[in-house]
């Protein structure tokens, strides 16, 4: 009798119905739909020998419906969407999303545990995973922590991610410590400024694409008053909006917003390495965008500084790219919520512009964000704030 091979004897080793319970990661990233809610209805024994990503939890006595809907309530307060209610592989049940925020992928699994001990409930115990698929580390690590605790707890806090807003009291202490400081320690951080602001654009001017994201990540941190000082936040926003002597700054972030869609003047496909590269920057230079009007907001000469009129009020000017942004917000509700933050800030600050997204048929495109924003209280938040701005009610 001829012995098999190795090949078959591993293939048939392999096939156990405990292993059959542990999905297959996909081989290639694909469009996610969008869920509001996941249904389960039986959850898959925890595989024997199983060994457990360090994101993961323990959840004792709970119902995992009750489970679930706290993940998702907790997930789409970060803006996180994707697929909840995945189809069974090999005809194994199986409890897994597939998410997605910022660019960061990642899938949500959950398994009960065989209990032996009698006058015990087969759902006792409930294990709660999460594993990054790409992206960001930090991102999913931000996300990680929030669904884990959201998990084990009935009282789901939302988490936020915008940025805590500038207020008076902090631009006077900054001001007052400027005007006490000598003059050559004021010299010496503009000259500083300036250094960092040519490493942003000489990383932008490069011909590798992970140069161009460096610079475009740098300079999102720069525009973060969580990361950056007020004078530096102001600094770099002013640039971002008007380019002052780094004009391709300026002109590489307009344009990578406007031209998201394109690569080197060819249209993406959606599933192509040039596409996953482009939604990356794309969604870093819309946050850019978001805390530059933030922070550049509330002076009288607000309007006349930043907000020209071809460029941003012209037939296709910058106003109609961030309305059409804010009009995929069932695609990609997490760019149409920075979007619409660009927008609050401007209306808010010029009667001009507000006038204008009139104009543009604005309505329509925010009450339906705001109907998407339903799963998503960040969007929900600030379409009811523009809605609220222009006028409208829901």
């Amino acid at each position: 009798m001829k012995r098999p091979s190795n090949m078959a004897l591993a293939v048939s080793l392999s096939m156990d119905n405990n292993d059959a319970a542990i999905n297959p990661l996909p081989s290639k990233r694909r469009r996610l739909g969008v869920d509001s809610e996941w249904i389960l209805r039986e959850l898959p024994e925890m595989p024997y020998l199983y060994l457990k990503e360090k994101t993961a939890t323990v959840v004792l006595n709970e119902n995992a419906q009750h489970i679930a809907n706290r993940i998702v309530e907790s997930a789409q307060s970060m803006n996180c969407f994707g697929e909840y209610n995945c189809e069974k592989i090999c005809c194994y049940p199986q409890a897994k999303a597939i998410l997605s925020v910022d660019n960061t992928e990642f899938y949500i699994q959950l398994f009960k545990v065989r209990v032996t001990e009698k006058n015990q409930k087969t759902n006792a115990c409930i294990i709660v995973e999460m594993q990054r698929l790409s992206g960001s580390a930090l991102v999913f690590h931000k996300v990680a922590r929030n669904i884990l605790f959201a998990s084990k707890n009935a009282n789901v806090e939302t988490i936020s991610s915008t940025e805590a807003p500038r207020t008076p009291s902090s631009t006077k202490r900054f001001a007052k410590s400027n005007r006490e400081g000598s003059n050559n320690s004021s010299v010496k951080e503009s000259d500083l400024f300036e250094r960092t602001m040519e490493i942003v654009d000489c990383l932008l001017k490069k011909d590798r694409v992970d140069a161009n994201l460096l610079g475009l990540e740098s300079l999102q941190l720069l525009t973060n008053p969580k990361s950056s000082s007020d004078a530096m936040v102001a600094y770099a926003s002013k640039i971002a909006l008007m380019g002052c002597d780094f004009m391709d700054v300026k002109m590489s972030l307009f344009a990578i917003i406007a031209d998201h869609d394109m690569h080197e003047g060819e249209p993406l496909e959606d599933d192509s390495v040039e596409a996953k590269y482009c939604n990356k920057i794309h969604t870093c230079a819309l946050t850019i965008l978001a805390n530059s009007l933030n922070a550049m907001t509330g002076p009288v000469d607000f309007e006349e500084q930043y907000l020209f009129d071809d460029e941003w009020a012209g037939e296709d000017g910058f106003l109609s790219v961030l309305l059409n942004e804010m009009d995929g917000a069932k695609d990609k509700p997490h760019d149409a919520y920075l979007a619409a933050l660009s927008v609050e800030y401007i209306v808010k600050n010029s009667l001009r512009m507000k006038s204008k997204v009139a104009e543009l048929g604005a309505v329509r495109i925010i009450l339906d964000a705001h109907t998407v924003g339903k799963g998503y209280p960040l969007l929900s938040k600030v379409s009811t704030s523009l809605l609220e701005t222009l006028g409208e009610t829901k």
